[in-house]
């Protein structure tokens, strides 16, 4: 048993929920519970990451539409840390959920990560997600949603982004 009553001792998850949590990643979404299978949002996908890369505050403003948010703060910090430009002019758009493909831009660019040389993944060709998904699969920071696919367009979930924290900073 773990500390959020949610996410089983036998989830493929548990251990990278467990990993981040006890690093101070995530905190959960509620009292002992985790919710691993909402998709993560592009706000909570901000937090992790500011956390994760203890990213400095930002004293600059740069998206009108998370004003007041409970992810503001850490929206300009991925904004000033050249991690993210938004999803369109003064746009954040906090509350959509993230992309698989987008979180592979968010973690390559996070991590600067190398490029790769290999094209992994059958059902990206074509996506401008793509060189990230590939670099991402040449971390070792996934190995797709199955196979030979990485399912670019599938939102991320909270499990499943804890499991790529884990495995981008080490924490396995």
């Amino acid at each position: 048993m773990g500390r959020f009553t949610d996410v089983p001792a036998d989830s493929a998850h548990f251990v990278a929920i467990e990993a981040i949590a006890s690093a101070g990643i995530t905190r959960g979404c509620g009292t002992a519970r985790y919710c691993p299978d909402r998709p993560v949002t592009r706000g909570q996908m901000a937090a992790f990451l500011v956390r994760a890369l203890n990213l400095p505050a930002a004293d600059q403003d740069y998206f009108g539409d998370d004003d007041g948010g409970t992810h503001e703060a850490d929206i300009n910090a991925l904004r000033l840390a050249g991690i993210t430009v938004g999803c369109g002019a003064d746009s954040f758009c906090p509350n959509r959920p993230v992309t698989r493909g987008q979180m592979a831009a968010f973690l390559v660019r996070a991590l600067n990560l190398p490029a790769a040389e290999v094209d992994y993944f059958g059902d990206d060709n074509g996506s401008i997600h793509e060189a990230n998904i590939n670099a991402l699969r040449r971390a070792g920071i996934t190995l797709g949603c199955d196979a030979d696919r990485f399912c670019p367009d599938q939102p991320v979930t909270r499990a499943q982004m804890a499991t790529f924290l884990a495995r981008a900073l080490n924490l396995l």
